[in-house]
């Protein structure tokens, strides 16, 4: 799939001073944290480990780790330094295509009352994530992805301020600003990877389950049986990574059939389609986005799947020669791993400090640079590796733990329709974001973004929920042929 990616940005440093005098190149890690005040933040969704909050007046995102409700009253658990995510997240995006991983700043709250912050935000917050709050006030500060870049617009928008802000409600066109993000999840067959995970035997009568599935739609009947879910989705991540248009577009389908908490779509900023809502808002949106246009409720569903489709099949690249496929190619560095080969005791070094092993990988990160750069293949600080890095600097349990990072992230795909003669006043490199289907053309963006690291923990959990996903499908199959 071609998805445009990467930082491109300066590469930071963790290196000491006595291994400065050893390493001739080291770029350092701005400190500059940007101190947002509590009363421009608004809730906008959250995860296991972190709530993310919306800046009202300067389209980006703030995210806060959250620690248990528990430990209100002394130390926030979560024992993590921010500036590793940020070290991380170049490691990650490099992996990418080096245009539109979003480039992460460091940010600290400004509140009188944490306390009192926090119970402003429960009532927008899921019940089931209630136990958790943010408990410390250093945060990650990222551009609001929901909202088109403002190199993206036309010029006479991009004019109206010398800054970043564009208002969320259009003043030159009617046509609003939509986001959908989708959760991909894993594009490979889980069976043929997993020799030291203790699948369950087939039962010899009744022949077991055909395990030849991806880890995607095997969870599903496990989170079936748990009653997390009320159907089987149709959507499989080898669908979306085929590159071919069909199978594309049947993912899509599939998607928007059974969101759960892998499709999402939002207006403006705010989310107007996921899970929680009706099919039937759903319905509605495709009316607000193509309004007046005699088409029936099929007509504008089949319109908007063929954009996304469209969309995520679009070479958004000019020059980079190694954009095709690359958030599947990263998904494989877990695949060729062959997971069987890891070693779970190495993933654990250090109990009290679950994020040690980014110190590590971050300090390869540089040696590979340096390395290309001798090696006259120029500054891979702003080209794409071209695989030797993972393959021939990290261990396969760090390779792991690059693979485990893109198995939670988030494709956003951000689009508006032009209206008249827009794109006569738009750049050229914005032009090649344009999308045209049925008559109608949309200027679009792409962005890859929930490139967080995760814990050494993350294997354990991830080799035991495959094993009892497998045991929940053979156990479907087999109820089905009694």
């Amino acid at each position: 799939m071609n998805l445009v990616s990467g930082i491109g940005a300066s590469v930071a440093s963790g290196a000491s001073d006595d291994e400065r005098e050893t390493r001739t190149i080291r770029y350092d890690l701005p400190e500059i944290l940007e101190r947002i005040d509590e009363n421009r933040l608004m809730y906008r969704a959250e995860g296991n480990a972190n709530i993310v909050l919306s800046l009202s007046d300067n389209k980006h995102v703030l995210r806060m780790r959250k620690s248990t409700v528990e430990c209100r009253e002394g130390k926030a658990d979560s024992n993590v330094d921010l500036r590793r995510f940020v070290k991380y997240s170049q490691v990650i995006a490099s992996q990418f295509s080096p245009c539109y991983v979003p480039a992460p700043k460091l940010a600290h709250l400004n509140t009188y009352n944490l306390q009192a912050f926090n119970e402003r935000l429960r009532c927008f917050r899921p019940a089931m994530r209630l136990g958790n709050e943010i408990r410390e006030l250093d945060g990650i500060l990222y551009p609001d992805v929901a909202f088109l870049p403002k190199w993206l617009y036309p010029a006479r928008v991009r004019d109206l301020s010398q800054d970043s802000k564009i208002s969320s409600t259009p003043t030159t066109t009617h046509y609003q600003t939509y986001c959908v993000e989708i959760k991909p999840k894993q594009g490979w067959l889980a069976y043929e990877f997993c020799d030291n995970i203790p699948l369950p035997p087939e039962p010899l009568s009744n022949g077991g389950g055909d395990l030849r599935k991806c880890r995607y739609c095997l969870h599903q009947y496990l989170k079936l049986q748990k009653k997390s879910i009320a159907k089987i989705s149709k959507y499989c991540p080898l669908d979306l990574y085929s590159g071919k248009p069909v199978r594309v577009l049947q993912a899509v389908k599939g998607l928007i059939g059974a969101p759960q908490n892998n499709f999402k779509i939002l207006k403006n900023g705010k989310v107007v389609y996921d899970d929680k809502r009706e099919k039937s808002m759903f319905n509605r949106i495709l009316r607000e986005m193509f309004p007046r246009d005699g088409r029936t409720k099929d007509e504008r569903s089949t319109i908007f799947m063929n954009l996304i489709k469209e969309i995520l099949l679009k070479d958004f690249t000019t020059n980079d020669e190694h954009c095709d496929r690359k958030l599947l190619s990263i998904k494989k560095d877990r695949k060729k791993s062959s997971i069987s080969t890891i070693d779970p005791s190495k993933l654990n070094k250090s109990r009290s400090d679950p994020y040690s092993y980014i110190d590590e990988i971050y300090e390869k990160y540089l040696t590979y640079q340096e390395d290309a750069l001798y090696d006259g293949r120029g500054s891979s600080r702003t080209t794409w590796p071209n695989g030797s890095f993972c393959a021939e600097y990290l261990s396969e349990e760090e390779q792991y733990q690059l693979g485990a990072t893109a198995l939670d992230c988030s494709i956003m795909i951000t689009f508006r329709r032009l209206s008249g003669a827009e794109e006569s006043s738009l750049t050229d490199a914005a032009r090649n974001h344009i999308v045209s289907i049925e008559g109608m053309k949309f200027i679009v963006n792409v962005t890859i973004t929930d490139l967080d690291p995760k814990s050494h923990k993350h294997y354990a959990k991830y080799v035991e929920q495959l094993a009892s996903s497998a045991v929940a499908y053979r156990d479907f199959i087999g109820k089905l042929r009694r």
